[in-house]
């Protein structure tokens, strides 16, 4: 929410960021209540404007990548890459998002494992060819200090009406992000009030629509909250920490699987848990201790939730 109002009020100075971060949030909200397939439809509009635009930003910017601003290759050395990392990694999440919806889609055994393949696929591949032409058109400390790093980039473009095209699309990519956060979470939430691991409220599905109703609301309140009060760096860094910790724990089940039931050899899952370890370790101190504050707090309701 707080990335669309960055970009949107790039494109309509007249409407604070907040605002436009609000509405936005309260809009997907909404349409999430009306079922997965309008939401679908919705997030295939989304999807197919965003690539659009990134492709029309990589072929516009290519002309002006300058090498000289790829380098030096990494300032701040190793800390440097591992934030970093750390930070991007909030932009893989949505592949995992797919398999929340593995019970209203059609044989999820097919079709979520080669969603998620394309998924990732595919977003390497965009965000490899953005960052490149990003960095390289204006180089990384312009982008730093923007709020629309995209934006700020295109400028530099010599071809008319990219700044206008890649605004527009990287407003859409930040909805595509909150659409699939607000389907996608409110599922978890469901799943887990099933065994109890949050309130039983969130069990609850419409008869009309057959959604999670307050799990849908609950989930796009906090949002609100977040858009209102939070700061884009602080969203980004306390998502990325929780985030990590999740991969972190995922990792370990995997460690636990039965031989029978394990895709990949032990050492992958060794690997991907020591580097979730090492990236949240390297975000911003607050950052950390937030986070492990609210961990703490999930496991205080649930021990309250079993108990009862």
């Amino acid at each position: 929410a707080l990335g669309f109002g960055s970009y949107f009020a790039k494109l309509v100075a007249a409407v604070p960021a907040v605002y436009a971060g609000v509405a936005a949030a309260v809009l997907l909200t909404a349409a999430s209540l009306f079922g997965i397939k309008k939401a679908g439809k919705l997030n295939t509009a989304i999807v197919a404007v965003t690539v659009a635009s990134l492709v029309v930003f990589v072929a516009a910017g290519v002309p002006s990548l300058e090498l000289a601003n790829l380098t030096p290759f990494a300032p701040t050395g190793f800390l440097g890459i591992a934030e970093s990392a750390a930070l991007l990694f909030f932009a893989y999440t949505g592949y995992a998002r797919i398999a929340t919806l593995g019970e209203e889609v059609h044989e999820p055994r097919k079709t979520i494992p080669r969603a998620v393949v394309i998924t990732i696929v595919v977003s390497i591949v965009l965000y490899l060819a953005v960052a490149l032409v990003a960095v390289g058109s204006v180089g990384s400390a312009a982008l730093a200090d923007s709020s629309s790093p995209l934006q700020e980039a295109s400028k530099s473009f010599q071809l008319p009406g990219v700044f206008w095209i890649v605004g527009v699309g990287a407003a859409t990519a930040m909805l595509g992000v909150l659409l699939s956060q607000i389907v996608g979470i409110s599922r978890m939430m469901f799943a887990m009030a099933r065994r109890r691991d949050m309130p039983a409220f969130l069990e609850h599905v419409s008869d009309l629509h057959a959604v999670p109703t307050y799990g849908i609301i609950l989930t796009g309140a906090v949002i609100i909250l977040l858009a209102i009060f939070g700061t884009l760096q602080f969203v980004v860094s306390a998502a990325a920490f929780t985030i990590l910790i999740y991969y972190g724990i995922a990792n370990i089940c995997a460690l636990r699987l039965a031989k029978e039931n394990k895709l990949y050899p032990k050492w992958v899952a060794i690997l991907g848990l020591m580097f979730c370890i090492a990236m949240a370790a390297s975000l911003p101190a607050i950052t950390v201790v937030i986070g492990l504050s609210i961990m703490a707090f999930g496991f205080v309701v649930r021990l309250l939730l079993l108990r009862d």
